[in-house]
């Protein structure tokens, strides 16, 4: 997290140069909204959002996932009171780096089954720092290299659709009767 544009601008200076791409992103946000991928040098040109901001390095995830992504990816991981209930894959469209549905992205829910064992295993290394919470969040993940990064913990993940098939309806049958079981017991995590 960069608090003003001074800082901003060592940090690119001291750990990133003038190579590669960065990502700069609104502190609070949703749906690609005021995420900037760039080079360094053009986002210190941009009307960027107001601080606080976070700042990644790029992360090339165009060799894809085996057997699950062809190419430029993000792996969202759900996880409620615990338990992973499901997944999506989201890709950009072609020519972007934005996999967002609302800029142009495609999304694909995954079982928990579909889900690569390793993005599993870091979501439920997550979740085990969350235990005292009640708690649904996502986690986004990308992998380069067969190495897993990741990117994100979203409070206000997505919600899937009944539309969406049978991974929609069960995941809004698990949220539902997780709700209605805080509801019981206002202290149960």
């Amino acid at each position: 997290m960069v608090e003003d544009m001074t800082k901003l601008t060592s940090v690119i200076d001291e750990y990133i140069g003038d190579r590669g791409l960065v990502v700069v992103k609104a502190f609070e946000g949703s749906g690609g909204k005021q995420v900037y991928i760039d080079t360094p040098k053009n986002i210190l040109k941009k009307d960027l959002p107001p601080f606080p901001l976070l700042l990644q390095t790029f992360i090339d995830s165009s060799g894809g996932i085996a057997d699950l992504a062809p190419g430029l990816h993000d792996l969202r991981v759900y996880a409620l009171g615990g338990k992973i209930i499901g997944g999506a894959l989201r890709q950009p469209k072609e020519g972007s780096l934005y996999s967002n549905t609302n800029l142009g992205g495609n999304i694909k829910l995954l079982e928990e089954d579909d889900i690569p064992q390793a993005a599993k295993d870091m979501t439920i290394k997550i979740d085990s720092k969350l235990k005292k919470y009640r708690r649904f969040y996502s986690a986004d993940f990308m992998c380069a290299n067969n190495k897993w990064y990741l990117i994100e913990l979203n409070s206000k993940p997505g919600l899937c659709a009944k539309y969406q098939g049978s991974v929609g309806i069960r995941f809004q049958k698990e949220l539902a009767a997780y709700m209605v079981s805080m509801a019981d017991d206002p202290l149960k995590n």
